[in-house]
């Protein structure tokens, strides 16, 4: 319990959850996911579990995951399944006990909006420890700030929002043309 309990445990405190609310935990069938969804379900959170192996996911439902998905899909099939079981809306917080480089953006990708992921194993290129919280835009109270403020001329060009790498190449192709 001591180094692994207290990393995962301090994990869960952090993503500041409440007795039924959502917690996934991406590597969940290895050392830290294992007693990540054990202390997520003595909180009275739902337990998702995500892994990439049959051991892990047995682990991790043994450990206390009320579902778990395979990874071995992809990303885009693990947000799928995780949208599944959440309505659309994506986990209340997902715990990245992980260092694959690829799974904090996985674990941001299935969380809800102006909620937060916890990265807590360090992919070897990151030296300093960071906290990931959507920035999400503050809703339609500011669009008359908006509107004014490209009426003043401070900004130049057209504004584009760039949703997937599908509309980004759409954008460029569109550039070329015109």
């Amino acid at each position: 319990m001591a180094c692994a309990g207290t990393t995962t445990w301090g994990g869960l405190v952090r993503a500041g959850l409440k007795a039924g609310e959502t917690a996934a935990l991406v590597e969940a069938g290895r050392g830290l996911g294992h007693a990540g969804c054990q202390f997520a379900k003595a909180m009275a959170l739902q337990v998702v579990g995500i892994d990439a192996r049959d051991k892990g996911l047995d682990l991790a439902r043994t450990s206390g995951a009320q579902i778990v998905i395979d990874a071995r899909g992809g990303k885009e099939k693990v947000v799928e399944g995780v949208r599944k079981v959440t309505d659309g809306l994506g986990v209340d917080s997902a715990l990245t006990v992980s260092d694959t480089p690829d799974t904090a953006a996985l674990a941001c990708a299935i969380t809800k909006m102006q909620r937060r992921m916890v990265q807590i194993a360090q992919p070897p290129d990151v030296s300093i420890l960071i906290t990931v919280k959507t920035n999400p835009f503050f809703g339609l109270q500011e669009i008359p700030n908006l509107v004014e403020l490209a009426h003043r001329g401070k900004m130049a060009g057209k504004g584009v929002l760039i949703v997937d790498e599908d509309e980004i190449r759409k954008e460029k192709e569109r550039r070329q043309v015109s």
